[in-house]
């Protein structure tokens, strides 16, 4: 049977004798079996996929639009079109067609499919023929010139060269992007950019000839093997084209580098022409900041047995207290530390440009050997000696030294004094005096480990095993010293973390308590002022909140958690341009801690920027190459910015480094927008198993259980969900994303009256996240408010929701249908 349309004739009947087999180009299809042979390999067909195909050969060099497959394959022109793009997929994969550069299936958009490959009868003298040994009548029935080329540019392109080539460049693009954030920190002049860039360049067209000089050896194996000069004649086209390309990028980059010879060569005359006062084989020196202190590791003795938390805390609590009790900026620890794996000292300060060094020595004293001829040798315990020195960088004079002997068993006072030292020298020269630092708190060696343990642990921790892990070490240090506030303000912040990864609001009542508690015992200190902060954030007090952030950053005017918790304050209360200072204010003041680059990149994903992102989530996994977390989130921009491709491959490969209930939520919703409703409650029902407490993931689970026409358990998700998520808004009844995923469930069980309501209030409020009006037109939607739903869609798209992707929202198909 035929149909006409648009002037063309369509076959709806497949020939008998294609279900037998025949040839395309290089690939023998066999329908009966469900395969694909290609290059000695055998594919496998989908059933759905393999019908597609047919279709195409029966209408071969004849466009054939979306609804005439469908309706043919799935028996329903108006059935979902992500199942015909997979099944095109999964032909184009089998048979490793392209879509930009196409053998075999060209793709008319907005319009169908056209099979543009030779077919042949099925050749019987040819067991399994390879890419060099197809019947050579393949190859010459592109008689045309151009396609001739787009025959050679397409093998180019599927050839390891041209994968190479993708992958050298997309390198090189993200180590400039890297080099252009880090050598302005220290202080690297433009042309060290440029020679940077010029080696990357000049190593390209190597990286690239090696590559061909491989596959050539490899091509002309294969061309042994058939020497026919057919064969010849398609070895040698394909040697003049890969050999043209590779030389004309070799000229480009010939004057590429020539171009950043001359401009190095100018900038370093510019900097010579500009320098009077430094001799020209010299380097200009980077411009001292007089209010800036490097802080080195200091020396330690080769029979070093101090315990492991004075070794991992003294440089970093050191650098606390002058950051809080001095007017004086310190250099990032982490970055001083890394630098010294490269750099002398001597060159550290010239990249830092730091006025003052603080360094020194600790050294370990045996019992039966003399502090001086003043002391008595009687001594009952091991000693420690501690030297401190201070030096002006300027002329590199030492400014003050300071010996401390104290005994072994005494280590906490031993760090106080070293603190006090230090920030009372500073002060001095200043010319004012400072009371005694106290930022230790407690007299237990014990107990200050314990706390430094979960301090470790919570610095990185990225899943519930952490916070719990976490919550036991400062439990064990309060059990020590019950009146310690940093232990109490950090229990407080693990609970916090716990509730906003797990949404259990026992967890945030914990925090309560907690938190209060911390503040009775000191209410003084940042740490506990900032724990209160968080607290209240949490809970919608943003005034509170606020307040105790601003108490917080008076004690302590650099204190990251403080700066953190505020830049959260603001967003959550839409304040997205303050919110976006402070985050960007906390990476500036630690640069080297992956968390600073993860709270941004997950500001710019709530309000729609998913490529900065991306920027962003790429720094975490620099510094922290195996945060699964991360990897899921990188996911989920790279979803929502159109990638899926790149989107499945992070999320896989977060879930191979860890099981996560947030990852098989993200691939549950791919499956969701996929069509594969199947697919995405398994994923779905896996989240929750992890995460039993999270109302967005019960909320998802039901969105997949009513497309699959499960309407009771359906019901049962969304009721759960909704009981779930009143217990959270008893934690903060005023939170915007809450009530409006409430709303959204009200409208799943038919309480549409309360919802509706909800939407009205919403209407005229402008609010940055975009994902916020898309459970808003879901809800009208479900209410059968469709011109009200719409507009909420608008502005979903409007604040960054991907379009694409809502088009593929079967609830989204469902409002067209409507309003059309």
């Amino acid at each position: 049977m035929q149909s006409t349309e648009g002037g063309s004739i369509k076959n709806n009947a497949i020939n008998p004798e294609l279900y037998h087999g025949f040839e395309l180009s290089e690939c023998r299809v066999f329908p009966q079996k469900g395969t694909i042979e290609r290059q000695g390999r055998n594919y496998h067909l989908a059933p759905k996929a393999m019908e597609t195909l047919l279709f195409l050969v029966a209408n071969q060099h004849q466009t054939c639009s979306a609804e005439e497959i469908l309706e043919f394959v799935w028996g329903d022109k108006e059935h979902h079109r992500g199942v015909l793009t997979h099944a095109i997929s999964e032909i184009r994969h089998a048979l490793d067609d392209h879509k930009e550069c196409p053998q075999y299936i060209q793709t008319h958009a907005g319009v169908g499919y056209r099979l543009i490959a030779a077919k042949a009868e099925l050749a019987t003298n040819v067991a399994f023929p390879s890419f060099w040994n197809n019947p050579p009548s393949s190859v010459a029935q592109h008689s045309n010139g151009q396609q001739k080329w787009h025959l050679s540019f397409s093998l180019l392109k599927s050839s390891r060269l041209f994968s190479v080539s993708i992958a050298f460049a997309i390198s090189t693009w993200a180590i400039i992007q890297i080099l252009e954030v880090l050598f302005p920190i220290f202080n690297v002049p433009n042309w060290g950019l440029q020679i940077a860039v010029l080696i990357l360049i000049i190593g390209f067209p190597l990286v690239l000839l090696f590559t061909w000089l491989r596959e050539l050896k490899n091509k002309k194996i294969l061309l042994q093997q058939d020497n026919s000069p057919q064969r010849k004649k398609f070895f040698f086209r394909q040697l003049a084209v890969d050999f043209t390309i590779i030389g004309l990028m070799s000229i480009g980059i010939g004057f590429l580098a020539i171009h950043l010879f001359d401009s190095i060569d100018t900038s370093e005359r510019q900097i010579a022409s500009t320098s009077s006062v430094i001799p020209l084989e010299q380097p200009a020196a980077i411009p001292i900041n007089d209010n800036a202190i490097v802080l080195f590791p200091f020396k330690l003795s080769t029979q070093n047995e101090l315990p492991a938390y004075f070794i991992n805390t003294y440089q970093s609590e050191m650098a606390n207290s002058i950051a809080h009790f001095t007017s004086f900026d310190v250099v990032s620890q982490r970055i001083t530390n890394e630098l010294l794996e490269q750099f002398s000292s001597t060159q550290i300060i010239k990249k830092m440009g730091a006025r003052y060094i603080i360094d020194g020595s600790i050294n370990e004293i045996p019992l039966s050997q003399k502090l001086s001829t003043t002391e008595s040798s009687s001594i009952s315990s091991a000693m420690v000696r501690v030297q401190l020195i201070l030096t002006d960088t300027k002329n590199y004079k030492v400014l003050w030294t300071k010996t401390i002997n104290q005994p072994k068993n005494s280590l906490l006072d031993l760090q106080q004094q070293m603190q006090n030292q230090v920030v009372e020298q500073l002060i001095s020269m200043r010319g004012s005096k400072v009371a005694q630092v106290n930022t230790i708190n407690t007299k237990s060696a014990d107990a200050y480990e314990f706390y430094i343990q979960g301090q470790n642990v919570m610095a990185e921790a990225t899943n519930m095993e952490d916070f719990e892990l976490a919550e036991k070490l400062f439990i064990k240090s309060l059990s020590l010293d019950r009146d310690f506030t940093l232990a109490s303000s950090a229990l407080c912040n693990t609970y916090l973390e716990k509730y906003e990864y797990s949404k259990a609001v026992n967890d945030f009542e914990t925090a309560k308590t907690v938190c209060n508690n911390s503040l009775n015992i000191d209410m003084f200190k940042p740490e506990p002022l900032t724990a209160l902060g968080n607290l209240y954030r949490i809970s919608g007090d943003d005034v509170i909140a606020n307040s105790y952030f601003e108490q917080a950053l008076e004690q302590k005017p650099n204190y990251l958690a403080a700066i953190t918790g505020k830049a959260l304050n603001y967003v959550e209360n839409n304040q997205t341009e303050l919110g976006e200072q402070y985050f960007k204010k906390a990476i500036a003041l630690d640069p080297g801690h992956w968390k600073g680059y993860q709270n941004y990149g997950d500001f710019l994903f709530g309000v729609g920027r998913y490529k900065e992102a991306i920027d962003q989530y790429q720094w975490v996994i620099y510094l922290d190459k195996n945060n699964a977390e991360t990897l899921n989130r990188i996911g989920a921009a790279y979803y929502l910015n159109e990638d899926f491709s790149n989107a499945i491959n992070f999320w896989e490969e977060s879930i191979e480094l860890e099981t996560s209930a947030r990852a098989h939520s993200n691939l549950g919703t791919a499956y969701y927008f996929n069509g594969q409703f199947n697919e995405a409650e398994i994923q779905y029902l896996q989240a929750v198993a992890l995460v039993p407490d999270d109302a967005t993931i019960w909320s998802n689970l039901g969105d997949s259980q009513k497309q699959l026409n499960l309407t009771e358990r359906a019901f049962e998700s969304f009721e759960h969900a909704l009981t779930l998520l009143q217990k959270q808004l008893e934690v903060n009844p005023t939170n915007t994303k809450l009530l409006t995923l409430q709303a959204k469930l009200e409208s799943e069980i038919g309480a549409c009256t309360s919802a509706i309501n909800y939407f009205n209030q919403l209407f005229d409020i402008d609010i940055d996240d975009p994902y916020i009006y898309y459970r808003l037109g879901v809800g009208a939607l479900n209410c059968e408010k469709y011109e009200l739903a719409h507009s909420f869609f608008e502005r979903s798209i409007d604040k960054g929701y991907s379009l694409p992707l809502l088009n593929q929202d079967p609830q989204y198909i469902k409002l067209k249908h409507k309003i059309n």
